[in-house]
């Protein structure tokens, strides 16, 4: 490392303490990339640095090759030691924000709709970001990476027409999905030019919040990875995509007037299970036991895992008889199944066989909210797992069913 470069990096950790960042976070800022021109390499350019170069953020001295490797500033010298500070400050931002399961970066440059979205997405749940100047949008979209924004096409400075093809010429902010959201009818012409770089299109006007909400929630069906909407261990949905998909059936139901079914089941005794055997143990079985109901039930029903070892299945234009005989299936395979647990602890723990209890509740029959479904089918499983588990249970009637889902033994 050049004396020079030593200078400079003792600069930016003066310049990072001015800008507020904590001595918790201080060494991240011995880990910021310096790209510099030179006369090296196949490029005309060498990177200095340790191996962890872009651990955290890049802070480079070429514009475009800068942006074109994921940076999020640019500093011609000599430094500027008030735009170097302010950027510090930003970065630091965003290593604080605090993560909601879907965050939205809001670009417009008037405020009463900027506070208006905010209190409507927040009221939802979701985690909001503002910006008032396209420049500084951008600047939070590349920092942050939001999992989705909402641009205005009409601002002063820089259009969102021009934030968007910066946006999509960067490495990273590229493939965030972008909503525009403007209060003025596109041109033909301007709806070309942006067509294929966005996501969807929306109108300000007085039915903002369905429409707003309407769209995100396209997003969320669409990306659900993105939209955090996936469980990391089994690959299935989470809790709040079934609640999601829940209301959509619903509607879907209401519509057409043909049922739908919920299966809720959950494995017995699992919390001993993983006291005795240990967590790495317990997400094993929890991974084996998402591939049997995968296999075992058809792909268009959803599979979603609600927390702990419990799953559920939506059986769509299912009846609860039928859907009762799926929920017999899914007992019948878990429980002929011995669960083989490898690891450096094999040979402690021998083959375990394991049982499910499972809760089932049809719309119309047991609710017509998405709320009451959810509800009847976890008093269902209840009612399963209080009469020693390893059985079907449907709601309504509750009627109950060991080795069989009609009450056969």
């Amino acid at each position: 490392m050049t004396k020079s470069h030593k200078n400079l990096r003792v600069l930016v950790r003066q310049l990072a303490k001015l800008a507020g960042v904590t001595n918790r976070t201080l060494h991240y800022y011995d880990q910021i990339g310096l790209l510099h021109p030179a006369s090296y390499g196949n490029n005309g350019y060498r990177l200095y640095g340790e191996e962890s170069v872009f651990r955290l953020q890049q802070i480079l001295f070429y514009r475009e090759l800068g942006f074109s490797l994921g940076a999020t500033d640019y500093f011609s010298k000599p430094i500027n030691r008030i735009a170097l500070i302010e950027s510090l400050r930003k970065l630091n931002l965003s290593s604080r924000i605090q993560r909601k399961p879907v965050n939205i970066l809001v670009i417009d440059d008037d405020p009463q709709v900027l506070q208006l979205v905010t209190a409507l997405l927040e009221a939802e749940g979701y985690g909001v970001l503002r910006a008032q100047r396209a420049m500084d949008g951008i600047d939070l979209a590349i920092e942050v990476q939001p999992d989705l924004i909402l641009l205005d096409l009409l601002m002063p400075e820089m259009s969102g027409f021009d934030a968007l093809e910066r946006l999509k010429q960067h490495p990273t902010a590229k493939n965030i999905p972008v909503i525009i959201f403007t209060s003025d009818d596109l041109s033909r012409e301007d709806r070309d030019r942006i067509n294929t770089k966005i996501r969807g299109f929306l109108q300000k006007g007085q039915s903002i919040r369905e429409m707003l909400l309407t769209e995100i929630r396209k997003f969320e069906k669409l990306y659900p990875d993105k939209a955090r909407m996936v469980d990391g261990l089994t690959g299935f949905y989470n809790e709040r995509y079934l609640h999601n998909r829940i209301a959509d059936e619903a509607g879907r139901a209401q519509r057409f007037q043909r049922p739908f079914s919920l299966l809720m089941t959950n494995l017995d005794g699992f919390q001993a299970f993983n006291r005795k055997f240990g967590i790495e143990a317990g997400n094993q079985v929890l991974r084996e036991s998402a591939e049997l109901f995968r296999r075992n039930t058809r792909s268009a029903n959803p599979l979603c895992r609600c927390g702990g070892s419990s799953f559920a299945v939506i059986l769509t234009e299912t009846t609860k008889e039928l859907a009762a005989q799926v929920g017999e299936k899914m007992r019948s395979v878990i429980e002929g199944h011995i669960f083989t647990l490898g690891g450096e602890d094999a040979r402690s723990i021998p083959p375990q066989r394991l049982t499910v209890s499972v809760g089932v509740s049809t719309f119309f029959e047991d609710g017509r909210t998405p709320e009451q479904i959810l509800s009847q089918a976890q008093a269902a499983l209840d009612r399963a797992r209080s009469l020693g588990g390893n059985r079907v249970v449907k709601s309504a009637g509750l009627e109950t069913a060991r080795g069989g889902p009609d009450g056969g033994t």
